[in-house]
Order: structure tokens, then sequence, then C-alpha cells
């Protein structure tokens, strides 16, 4: 049993319990622009904004012949421009599952507008594309000679299309730094051909919703949620806690497949750290040593210092 889960989902590429094409991040909450393109600048008040997650899954699930268990990266920089009105970006998703790999990079730019009240409108587009790689050489055909079964690295791209609307707002009640999105991946459903593979992007719609609730003058409790609807539907509950501006601690449930512990650290509020453990919760479980997430963000700013104008003497007959 356990060799042909490995075929299923290592040798053939295909992981992430087939809930959605794209990778997925216990640390979703933390990699916003991956799933938006309207959070392109924002989040990060005027500063240019980084960040890195690396993820891999179901440790010790893969082996070296019948391709490792899946790993996955998505790393972003973005900042606001033309005092906040708008915002770009640039993220690039990476996943490698069995011998497959696919690489997606994506520029995106946002229009930023903030109401009397001090809530913001963002609206969103995205434009990249995908890279789908297959090493045959590492592939075992059963029938010798298959036809399908590639006999080299084989590779394709497509163009890929995204888009997104996001709104923000101070405070609602005892909640403040609320936010809400609607992300929509893949709008074009890209077709990638590589040797005699042919991968269809499907349509990905992704809502994340979350706020801040300062419990007292040392704990805050921030609540995320965040509702996918990508081939199936599935969601993840997560809720951190931050003690002191610094300590943060977490779970997350995701209904499909795991729960999970978060734990970080801010170096400052505009430098933090996060790592997270997935326990596996389905019957994955007997196979896998559950999943490892990593986590980097850091905000910076930019300071242009105007010219310093030279002050030269005037000479006049009158002071000679």
């Amino acid at each position: 049993m356990k060799k042909i889960l490995l075929l299923l989902f290592c040798g053939l590429g295909i992981g992430q319990l087939m809930a959605q094409q794209d990778g997925q991040y216990t640390q979703f909450f933390r990699s916003r622009l991956n799933y938006n393109a309207a959070f392109a600048g924002s989040g990060g008040g005027s500063n240019i904004c980084v960040g890195l997650i690396g993820r891999s899954q179901w440790l010790g699930f893969g082996s070296s012949d019948k391709g490792q268990s899946p790993n996955s990266f998505t790393g972003d920089i973005h900042a606001p421009l033309l005092k906040g009105k708008l915002g770009v970006g640039l993220n690039i998703t990476g996943d490698e599952q069995g011998h497959e790999t696919t690489l997606t990079p994506t520029f995106n730019v946002a229009y930023h507008q903030t109401f009397s009240n001090q809530h913001k409108m963002s609206f969103g587009v995205g434009v990249g594309f995908i890279q789908k790689s297959l090493d045959g050489t590492k592939l075992k055909a059963y029938d010798q000679g298959d036809q399908y079964i590639p006999t080299e690295l084989v590779n394709g791209s497509s163009l890929d299309l995204n888009a997104g609307i996001y709104y923000q707002i101070p405070t609602i009640s005892v909640f403040r730094d609320v936010y809400a999105g609607v992300g929509l991946n893949h709008l074009n459903q890209a077709k990638v051909e590589y040797g005699n593979s042919i991968f269809n992007a499907d349509l990905h719609v992704f809502f994340m919703t979350g706020a801040v609730y300062d419990l007292n003058s040392s704990f805050t409790i921030e609540p995320n949620i965040f509702v996918k609807n990508a081939v199936k539907v599935s969601a993840d509950i997560n809720v951190m806690t931050t003690y002191n501006g610094s300590i943060m601690g977490g779970l997350t449930y995701r209904n499909t497949d795991a729960a999970a512990i978060l734990a970080g650290y801010k170096f400052s509020s505009k430098n933090s750290l996060m790592m997270s453990y997935d326990i596996t919760t389905s019957k994955l479980s007997q196979y896998s040593n559950g999943t490892i997430e990593l986590s980097y963000r850091h905000c910076f700013g930019i300071k242009i210092e105007p010219p310093v104008k030279t002050i030269r003497p005037i000479y006049t007959q009158r002071f000679l």
C-alpha cells in the first residue's frame, strides 16, 4: 500500500491532497500577496516589505528513487507608490512534487482608495506565467517504450492572470486592523504543455479575513479565516496571540487534513520570524511525520535626502 501511495503522490507528482493545484501554507496570513493581487503595497505603511515562506510537507513520506515529499516556497516584495495611491509587488511561488516542479512568478499592481473614515478599498491585477518541468530521466515506465512517459527533462510555460479586491477598516467595535479580501488566481485557466503532459490550471477563489483584539496591555488575539475554492472547498481557521508585542503563538485547523501549532518572535514591528508544525489528521498520518513551515518577514524604508544647495559668494565692485 505504501508503494502505491508513493507512486500516486510522488512518482506522478500529485500532491496537496488534490484539494488545490497551488501550494498551501499554514501561515497564509503572512503571505497575502500570494493569494490576492490587491494586497500589493498594503500592510507596511510607506515601507517596502519582503517575505519568504518555506514548507516541507509530509516529512518522511518520499524517497530518492520515487521522488521526495512535496516542498514549496513563496516569496514576495511589494511597496506603495504615489503616496499610497498605487502598490506594486512581485511574488514567486515554487513547488516540487516527486520529479515534477512548478514555478510561478507574478507581477502585481494595485490601486488603493482611502475614504474619509480611513477605510481603504484596493483593487489589483497580477500578470505572470506558470512553468512546469518533469524530469523524465528519473521515471521508470511500467511498459518500456511507453510514449506518454518522457525519458528526458521536459518543460513548458503559459501566461497566468490574477485579480483581487481587498478592504481594510481601522476599527470595528473591539477589533482593530480589520481586513477582508477576495483573490481570483488563474483567471485565464492556462494550459501548460510539457512533453506529452498537459496541465490545466483551474480558477482558484480565495477569501481571507482577520482582525486584532487587544485583550490587555500585554496580550493581543488575532483571528484569521481562509476559505479556498480550488478544485474543492476547504477552510483554515487560525488564532494567533502576541505577548508584549514580541512573542507569538497560535493554532490553525484545516478541515481537510491537519491541525497546526505556530510560534514566532517579532524582533521589531517590521521584522519577524515564525515556524509552524502541521499534525496530519487524514489517513496519510500513517506514512507522514507531519509538515514544517518557516517564514520571515521584514519591512524597511528608503530615505532619500534632498540635494544640498551650494551657496556661492557673489562679488560686487562695492566690496572689492
